[in-house]
């Protein structure tokens, strides 16, 4: 997995005033503040308890078998960390690129960073040459990113039903953009098994 993300160098990353960087052990207090947030919450509809297990066993994953990388985006003039999310490879395939996660802090909400993000890693995954489509699942409730995700440039490819650890029941969509000629179909395979919220 690790030849994988060989082509796909995020780690420093920059657009303008952002720095995308690979999370630390010091980064995870301001991940975990963000990440339990009540609007984020509610925005991926868990439970806190739930929402904190899951970001610290998958923070415990090795990330050379798992596929999985953490990244925030600081601004770069201050080290101050805006945004935290998740990248992974789905069925080891490295021409589908995921975002398992992505969530802007509260102040910094609002204020086009979101948007720039996302064309940050979709400039960064297209200009690899290797990455053909890129994915995001997300709660039809989460209106703020399903307007992000529809004005980046992403097409909804699923609509399905899922349950939250809550017991909630709303309808989860699966974005995809693809960046190239596609040489498989494993981003499609990979909305039927992949789980998250972005």
């Amino acid at each position: 997995m690790e030849s994988s993300w060989g082509a796909l160098r995020l780690d420093g990353a920059r657009s303008g005033n952002l720095l995308l960087r690979l999370a630390t052990e010091t980064d995870l207090p301001v991940i975990l503040r963000m990440v339990l947030d009540q609007t984020t919450l509610l925005a991926v509809r868990e439970t806190a308890e739930y929402a904190e297990h899951s970001l610290r066993q998958l923070w415990r994953e090795e990330p050379a078998t798992s596929g999985l990388r953490h990244f925030v985006v600081e601004r770069a003039c201050t080290h101050e960390v805006i945004a935290y999310l998740r990248l992974e490879y789905p069925f080891n395939d490295p021409a589908c690129l995921w975002l398992t996660f992505f969530c802007v802090a509260p102040r910094h909400r609002s204020k086009g960073y979101g948007r720039r993000i996302v064309q940050l890693l979709t400039t960064e995954a297209a200009g690899c040459g290797c990455v053909r489509k890129f994915g995001m699942h997300t709660m039809v409730s989460n209106s703020v990113a399903v307007r992000l995700y529809h004005s980046s440039g992403f097409v909804c490819v699923k609509r399905e039903p899922w349950q939250s650890s809550n017991g909630v029941t709303s309808d989860r969509l699966t974005f995809c953009l693809t960046l190239g000629e596609t040489r498989g179909g494993a981003c499609e395979e990979a909305t039927e098994g992949v789980a998250g919220d972005a």
